[in-house]
């Protein structure tokens, strides 16, 4: 019973994110509004709908795979009735990729920012 209460744990990061990416990607937020939020993105409404898109559709590229590699992990824990703390390990780690995950999304629509705009929010020619 532990082992399903895991593996609906490890499965809320990826599915919330999946979810938020597909949403922020086909209706971004009007311009300050909430989503993603960084000093390249805020600079006019264009930067901040370019970053929101971008940003939405990495979300949901890097997060699915996320989503399916968890799915997998858990259901052979559940399937090979690993003990609790093999359990608590592989959730942890599965939590641990999952966070960091957040790092190539980010790093993907800064760049993207920083190739189509200026410094000042400007397009580049």
């Amino acid at each position: 019973m532990e082992n399903l209460l895991y593996a609906f744990y490890s499965l809320m990061i990826p599915v919330v994110l999946v979810i938020a990416g597909a949403v922020v990607w086909k209706r971004p937020s009007q311009y300050g509004g909430l989503g993603y939020r960084t000093t390249m993105a805020e600079k006019n409404p264009l930067t901040w709908h370019a970053a929101q898109v971008t940003c939405g559709k990495n979300m949901v590229k890097f997060y699915l795979p996320t989503l399916g590699a968890t799915a997998i992990a858990e259901l052979l824990v559940i399937v090979l009735h690993a003990d609790e703390s093999l359990a608590v390990a592989i959730l942890l780690g599965l939590l641990v990729v999952q966070v960091l995950m957040l790092i190539p999304v980010i790093a993907v629509t800064e760049r993207m920012l920083h190739r189509c705009f200026d410094k000042d929010g400007n397009p580049k020619q």
